[in-house]
């Protein structure tokens, strides 16, 4: 078997690799050079996770964020991987002990900041170590031509200068024109680098543009209070009142921009992250390094300033393969607020950007077309996969209405704005209508059956089509020009495209979650309890646990077995050794009519006082008994064909029940103490909290024994005082 497709079914538990991946991962681990412009989602990660794993040195990966660091330094440790990251986040503590693991060989994979490089101790450390590759993730960041330029990347150059031998060098990113790519090539100085662009299409979104809709009612009307969804909006007051409004109607909403604190920021990450708050309302600070693979929708609350900047952060949508939406809401009046941001930040070129962005948004041919020609690649003019190709556009005449509108600019002197102009058309009994006595001019009341949020969307629209001027100034107003005295001509006609919707095609996890039995959704729902707990006790987002294709493939495969266990997607032998007794566990019995452990644990609240007490089954007993005997964990896994993990959670089970147990092979004396201590700090309830009291090198088992012991010393003590009161 092919080296690199071996750790990527052992050590990802993936059966195949996606397009493009494998020619990639062979390229590098064949030690030549790469820049791979690949779509969000693509498995851009795996392509320098898996040659590193067969390299013999350490990789170093560059990357933006410590979200994103932290975030795949997770997954990997998931995985059995002996990942870090270093960064500024890490206090004195954390950073010695990390030195010390680098000292000791003991990490494969280093996900440093950019900035770090900027670090002459780190860099004098670094000299002494083997490393086999740098892999430069989100490469774009190095060019001055990309969107999202960091200078700190161009110090790339001094580390690479600073190792004792050349490593592989790699690029990825997922937009990046050509006059990018060139940039990436030259400030790495690639050696005869294979290059790929992969393409730029996302087959699992589906693009949509809404125009000229009630923005609030659509989010209302679209967003699932327990789904992640990203809504972005391009200024802090939106997200702000978004924020208000979701949260008013009952969402478990979190709000990011830059005009919050850090650790608010920090906080609506981690709470977004986690799925306590599974929407998050956002300026576009926020997402770049956030690898959510679970998100649904990403939702444009207002129109971007450039088609780079939209699929980026469109693309923050079903990383993990599965269908998921990318949804623009438009009104004309976006174009002003982003010419605003444009004119305010000097960026003088950015002009052509929002008008490629604008093209986008009016257009009725196919979205996805439109966006992967505007990066250069050919593609069918009709996908059969948007919100454009699955609609039918009609056409709606305006004109009447356009008319009044521009009849009351006029009759009010343009003089005023939008707002003042829609109350007068409604109207409006405020009082600035009564102060400048608008309510006497003729064009008051005259459209009585909308209201002013309607109104001022069709202003939107005559100004987007240019029949109406809108000023830059503070107080912009609105005022008529050669075009709308055209319009109020009796032979005039303004026609605008209107979407009929008809019915959008189910998502593929869907279709296979509700062809599942009523048993089988149960199952799902409880496996998705059991994840949210587990995430809870390990302190870890829950999708790095088990992605719900996961949960889903578990109860298709049914595995009876570890053997088995690997047959299920995205289980690899890391993974299998941390939950696969759970999860082994958990088919076991709900393939038995009369055990319902399960049911009974997930129909109450999820925080316990004490940990529910599960009968052993033979299989359990099986394990204890030879333990007693004096077997070994390592023995018994290897004669019954099992993980060693699986037995020691056997052990546990065991001993949690109440059967007597030595732990001292698992947990020496000075360690139990210590977890003993930690237990009377964090209480009993999640493992992550205990894990925090303790040193690194402490694991999860060793707690897990030493909380199962107290269980039963407490049980004991209370048994004991019963039987006092009994005498």
């Amino acid at each position: 078997m092919n080296k690199g497709l071996e750790v990527l079914q052992k050590v990802f538990g993936y059966d195949a690799y996606r397009p493009h991946q494998k020619k990639i991962v062979d390229v590098i681990a064949g030690g030549r050079d790469t820049l791979a412009v690949m779509p969000t989602g693509a498995g851009k990660s795996l392509c320098y996770q898996i040659p590193a794993l067969l390299f013999s040195g350490m990789t170093l990966v560059i990357s933006p964020l410590i979200a994103l660091m932290k975030d795949q330094v997770q997954v990997l440790k998931e995985n059995g991987v002996a990942a870090d990251y270093l960064n500024s986040s890490l206090n004195a503590h954390e950073f010695s002990a990390l030195l010390q693991r680098l000292h000791n060989d003991e990490v494969k994979l280093l996900y440093i900041a950019p900035e770090r490089l900027e670090n002459e101790h780190f860099l004098e450390q670094i000299k002494t170590k083997e490393v086999s590759m740098v892999a430069v993730d989100e490469a774009h960041c190095i060019s001055q031509w990309g969107h999202d330029f960091r200078p700190a990347y161009r110090n790339i150059g001094t580390l690479l200068g600073s190792l004792s031998s050349r490593p592989v060098i790699t690029a990825f990113t997922a937009t990046a024109t050509k006059k990018v790519q060139e940039d990436i090539l030259e400030q790495l100085g690639l050696s005869d680098p294979f290059r790929i662009v992969t393409g730029f299409d996302r087959p699992n979104l589906y693009f949509r543009v809404e125009r000229d809709i009630d923005k609030d009612a659509f989010l209302l009307s679209q967003l699932k209070k327990d789904e992640p969804a990203i809504v972005y909006c391009s200024t802090r007051r939106a997200v702000d009142e978004v924020y208000a409004m979701l949260t008013e109607h009952g969402f478990s909403a979190g709000r990011y921009h830059a005009g919050m604190g850090t650790e608010e920021r920090e906080r609506m990450q981690e709470a977004f992250l986690y799925d306590q708050k599974p929407v998050m309302v956002a300026t576009v600070a926020f997402g770049m390094g956030i690898d959510k693979p679970d998100v649904r929708k990403v939702i444009h609350y207002n129109l971007p300033g450039s088609i780079e900047n939209y699929y980026q952060e469109a693309g923050r949508a079903g990383r993990d393969g599965e269908p998921a939406e990318a949804i623009l809401l438009y009104a004309p009046a976006d174009i002003y607020t982003q010419r605003f941001l444009l004119t305010r930040s000097g960026d003088t070129g950015g002009i052509d950007k929002l008008n490629q962005m604008v093209h986008y948004a009016e257009t009725t041919d196919c979205l996805r077309h439109r966006l992967l020609a505007y990066f250069r690649e050919e593609s069918n003019e009709r996908c059969g996969h948007c919100g454009n190709c699955d609609g039918n556009f009609l056409e709606k005449d305006i004109t009447v209405d356009a008319q009044k509108i521009l009849s009351c600019v006029y009759r009010c002197g343009e003089r005023f704005g939008a707002g003042m102009i829609a109350d007068v058309l409604t109207g409006s009994r405020a009082q600035k209508v009564r102060q400048f006595r608008l309510d006497q001019v003729s064009t008051y009341h005259i459209m009585p059956g909308r209201t002013k949020k309607e109104v001022m969307g069709l202003i939107d629209i005559l100004i987007g089509r240019g029949y109406l001027t809108r000023t830059d100034d503070r107080f912009p107003i609105v005022k008529l020009n050669k075009k709308s005295r055209e319009a109020l001509g009796k032979d005039a006609r303004i026609l605008i495209s209107v979407r009929e919707e008809t019915p959008k095609k189910r998502g593929k996890v869907i279709a296979l979650r509700e062809e599942l039995t009523p048993y089988g959704q149960k199952a799902f729902e409880q496996l998705r309890t059991w994840r949210t707990r587990r995430a809870a006790d390990e302190g870890v987002p829950a999708y790095v646990i088990a992605s719900d294709r996961t949960l889903v493939s578990l109860l298709q495969v049914l595995p009876k077995n570890p053997k088995e266990l690997l047959d299920v997607h995205g289980i690899g032998e890391g993974k299998a050794e941390r939950i696969g007794a759970d999860l082994l566990q958990f088919i076991q019995e709900h393939t038995d009519p009369q055990i319902r452990y399960v049911e009974q644990e997930t129909a109450g609240v999820l925080k316990q006082t004490e940990r529910p007490r599960k009968k052993p089954g033979d299989t359990q007993k099986d394990s204890y008994e030879r333990f007693t005997q004096g077997e070994s964990a390592e023995a018994i896994a290897a004669a019954k064909g099992i993980l060693a993990g699986t037995v020691k959670q056997h052990l546990v089970q065991c001993l949690e029940y109440g059967m007597p147990l030595d732990i001292r092979p698992f947990v020496n004396e000075e360690e139990e103490a210590m977890i003993r201590i930690a237990i009377q700090k964090a209480g009993s309830d999640y493992l992550r909290p205990i894990k925090d009291e303790l040193p690194e090198a402490c694991s999860y088992d060793s707690i897990r024994f030493v909380r199962a012991l107290l269980q039963q010393e407490e049980r004991e003590k209370d048994r004991f005082h019963n039987n006092n009161k009994d005498s």
